[in-house]
């Protein structure tokens, strides 16, 4: 780019509801929609909060640092906010909320402090990942408010506690990583409630979501695979093919999920954490469940039997515990 936009110019445009910048070599500029995959460094500027009519904001793989600015409350129709990892750090604020957000990505910074229960304010929430960074105390028992949550990954925090029985809640869960933490006590037995590892479904992330009468997305997933399409003096233009991807480990590996695939995948680990008692018979009964990882923690007594219902399971993990007896036929 020959004429970088100035941030003072940027500001001006009150209306900004699309603007991508990405994969450039980009290392000065207020603010875009989409300026992921640049060489950003400094702040989150607080004017971004004039963008009133922005709906997507991409801010990842950067090198910003500092807060998170509370000016981003002031974007009341942001539905998707990706600010991971840069080299954000500190506490969020306890008046930090979002009322139309769907999808927060805000893994892989030096985020620190108690998860604040305002971020759960928002009932369309489909998507929370705040994963490697260093936040503790426990998971927030508001989180069974959001019905709709269908990834939530906290995994390589400091979180401790126990596993609220609240997350049983979200019907919905397709995803659910707490790994590398210090959640303690036993497995609730309720996790048999969450419907989607117990039967699945077909078209629980195929949905047809719509932004306004102008926009729409395709196969929204928890991460999702979409296509906006801005309709312009009557015509259709493709404006941005975005790829949003949900990172799952199993079999070992670092997975990426996103679009229809998300129909299939239901994944739940809770390993590396300080875990007790058996494991329930229940667990078993999660026959959608295609990885499920309780390795490194303190589970003792036998594999129980009702683990030869799982019948979908592709990748499962109950390495580093105190199991004894015989495995299942």
């Amino acid at each position: 780019m020959k004429d970088p936009l100035k941030s003072a110019e940027l500001t001006n445009l009150r209306n900004l509801e699309e603007l991508d910048m990405g994969y450039n070599g980009i290392n000065s500029i207020g603010l875009s929609e989409d300026i992921a995959n640049n060489m950003l460094s400094g702040q989150i500027p607080h004017w971004i909060g004039n963008f009133l009519y922005l709906e997507v904001l991409l801010m990842s793989k950067n090198h910003l640092e500092g807060d998170i600015p509370i000016q981003l409350t002031s974007l009341e129709r942001l539905e998707v906010l990706d600010i991971s990892e840069n080299r954000l750090f500190g506490y969020i604020s306890s008046s930090f909320s979002l009322s139309s957000i769907k999808h927060i990505h805000m893994q892989n910074n030096v985020l620190t402090g108690s998860i604040p229960n305002v971020m759960f304010r928002s009932s369309r929430l489909m998507t929370l990942d705040l994963r490697n960074n260093m936040f503790s105390g426990g998971i927030p028992h508001q989180i069974k408010e959001h019905l709709d949550l269908r990834v939530l990954l906290l995994g390589g925090n400091h979180l401790q506690e126990s596993i609220p029985n609240q997350l049983c809640q979200l019907n919905k869960l397709g995803i659910l990583d707490i790994s590398h933490n210090r959640l303690n006590g036993s497995i609730p037995s309720c996790f048999t409630n969450v419907s989607f590892w117990k039967v699945g479904s077909d078209d629980l992330y195929g949905e047809q979501i719509e932004y306004s009468d102008e926009i729409s997305v395709g196969f929204l997933g928890t991460y999702y695979k979409s296509r906006l399409d801005l309709s312009v003096d009557g015509e259709m233009y493709v404006a941005i093919d975005q790829r949003v991807r949900v990172e799952f480990v199993t079999k070992n590996r670092h997975e990426l999920y996103n679009g229809s695939n998300l129909n299939y995948m239901a994944g739940l680990d809770l390993s590396s954490n300080e875990l007790i008692g058996e494991i329930l018979y229940e667990i078993g009964e999660l026959q959608a469940i295609r990885g499920l990882n309780l390795s490194h923690n303190f589970l003792s007594s036998s594999i129980p039997e009702s683990f030869c219902n799982m019948k979908l399971i592709e990748s499962l993990d109950l390495s580093y515990n105190k199991l004894s007896g015989e495995i299942p036929p």
